[in-house]
């Protein structure tokens, strides 16, 4: 994916998986989802590359399953202006299908604290 401003960019080459990372913070996937499942909220980054937005995912129904990653190249957070050299580390990745949702933006713009 690259943003239409060419500013951003995120390349990622995954395949499923039924095995959950033995290295992730979270002890398995069940653990994985209840946390993700009980505070669905992430954020986005703002015209202003000060600020970020928070956003919630809403969802009707909740299954994930483990997503294997290959690899992945994100410009975002490859940013050693934003994320200083050894303060961010990918964890995992969970794969949703055929899940119906929408994903709400706060009106609000946080102060980015990165």
């Amino acid at each position: 994916m690259k943003s239409s401003d060419g500013k951003t960019e995120l390349n990622v080459d995954t395949q499923r998986d039924n095995n959950f990372p033995t290295n992730s913070m979270f002890d398995s996937i069940e653990h994985a989802s209840s946390c993700f499942q009980s505070c669905p909220v992430g954020v986005s980054p703002s015209t202003n590359p000060k600020r970020f937005k928070t956003i919630h995912l809403k969802t009707k129904t909740w299954n994930v399953k483990p997503l294997l990653v290959r690899s992945l190249k994100s410009s975002f957070f490859e940013d050693k202006l934003l994320f200083p050299q050894g303060t961010i580390e990918f964890d995992n990745a969970l794969l949703m299908e055929g899940i119906e949702h929408e994903w709400i933006s706060d009106d609000n713009v946080r102060e980015n604290s990165l």
